[in-house]
């Protein structure tokens, strides 16, 4: 138990980035909000940054007047604490047969996507305050994941992996660029506000160099992956996805997400089948 306890205090002693929600009871046991304040900024240590928070969420959030001692009996206090976005299980067991891979010379054309948001996307639960990360919201009349805060422009964890041979990538398509929009795959941006999927470009670059088949490979196999092979299928090309060479946020879905994907015409492949002696 003391080894436990030391661990809470040397994380709370640590710098964090936090929200703090009060929420009081409302007509028929319905909780309402009262204040919400915090940062996506690490300024203080974890226990400093959830009482400042607080205290700015009772008595200096603008929207609200300050919390009254009628108010107090029944306060709702919710501390949502934001942690970094965790690394794809697995992710690091593909780094070496995908440089093999690009290393091969069996592609002409080699193109990267890259997710490259803004601090304030709309899909980071540290925009929507008193949301967690995972959760699921409706945006634009459709399902939206709200992530950690991740591949932030400029950032090292928006980088692409140091370890493979980007010098043989004609191109770098970067997505979610537009902090109002999600985008999952490298063809087309999530729905926007007026219900369309805005194209990323790479379907034109892709057909102008007379391009038919594609080989798709990489993080995360449930979201990027998926969405992409789906919509190169609608765009006409031949898709094949490399599955010992992607990874998923999620594992347990593998057999659904691949499923799915060969009902809607996709071919499910091995990287032994492109390089048979590794």
């Amino acid at each position: 138990m003391a080894r436990h306890w030391r661990a809470i205090d040397q994380a709370l002693a640590a710098p964090l980035e936090c929200f703090v929600t009060l929420k009081i009871p409302g007509r028929e046991g319905a909780l309402q909000l009262r204040g919400c304040v915090g940062s996506t900024v690490a300024r203080l240590p974890g226990s400093d940054a959830v009482v400042a928070s607080a205290l700015d969420a009772a008595f200096a959030d603008p929207r609200f007047p300050m919390l009254t001692r009628e108010e107090q009996p029944g306060l709702v206090v919710v501390v949502s604490a934001l942690t970094p976005m965790a690394e794809v299980p697995g992710a690091d067991a593909i780094v070496s047969p995908l440089r093999e891979l690009m290393s091969s010379g069996c592609f002409e054309l080699i193109v990267a996507a890259q997710d490259w948001h803004p601090r304030e996307h709309v899909s980071f639960a540290s925009n929507h305050p008193g949301r967690m990360p995972m959760e699921t919201i409706e945006l634009y009349g459709h399902p939206q994941t709200l992530w950690p805060d991740h591949c932030i422009q400029g950032k090292p964890s928006a980088a692409l992996h140091p370890d493979l041979p980007w010098e043989r990538a004609a191109a770098v398509i970067r997505k979610a660029t537009d902090p109002r929009i999600d985008s999952y795959s490298a063809f087309r941006n999530n729905w926007n506000a007026q219900g369309n999927r805005p194209p990323t470009g790479l379907t034109g670059y892709l057909k102008n160099r007379g391009v038919e088949d594609i080989f798709l490979c990489g993080v995360a196999g449930d979201f990027c992956i998926k969405w992409s092979a789906e919509d190169a299928l609608q765009e006409g090309f031949r898709v094949h996805v490399i599955w010992d060479l992607c990874r998923s946020i999620d594992p347990s879905s593998d057999e659904l997400v691949t499923r799915a994907l060969r009902s809607r015409g996709a071919d499910i492949i091995s990287v032994l089948k492109i390089l048979p002696s590794r």
